[in-house]
């Protein structure tokens, strides 16, 4: 009887993907978006907002203009390796709950976009909850 070795594939099982979501998955509301080209690739926890002249969404920029200063949602995806000057389409959080030490360019002003808050669970892990 011949006795073969277990194998996984290292495309399927990544170790290096960010968990942002802190709990409750099923009450989360994700939505598809198209992402704007950006050579650094986007981030799980990238603060993100949608351009209103390209319709794109982007990373948000505090003092950014055409509406990328206003905070609209939480990458969800890790997106890299963006082929030059093409779009992306990715999973954006829209509403959840999120690590925010995980998260990007999360600052003040994106939290009152987002309409959410920050709460410290009983571990000392802060939660932002949008």
């Amino acid at each position: 009887m011949e006795t073969r070795g277990f194998s996984t594939s290292g495309e399927i099982f990544r170790k290096d993907s960010r968990i942002i979501i802190a709990r409750n998955r099923h009450h989360a509301v994700f939505i598809g978006v198209h992402l704007k080209y950006d050579a650094a690739g986007y981030l799980p926890g990238q603060a993100i907002a949608l351009n209103s002249v390209s319709g794109l969404w982007e990373k948000y920029l505090t003092g950014g203009s055409s509406g990328t200063d206003v905070c609209t949602g939480i990458m969800f995806d890790d997106i890299r390796d963006m082929p030059v000057n093409t779009k992306a389409t990715a999973l954006m959080l829209a509403k959840g709950e999120v690590y925010e030490s995980l998260c990007i360019d999360l600052d003040s002003a994106a939290k009152v976009d987002l309409g959410g808050r920050s709460v410290v669970d009983a571990n000392g892990t802060t939660v932002f909850m949008f």
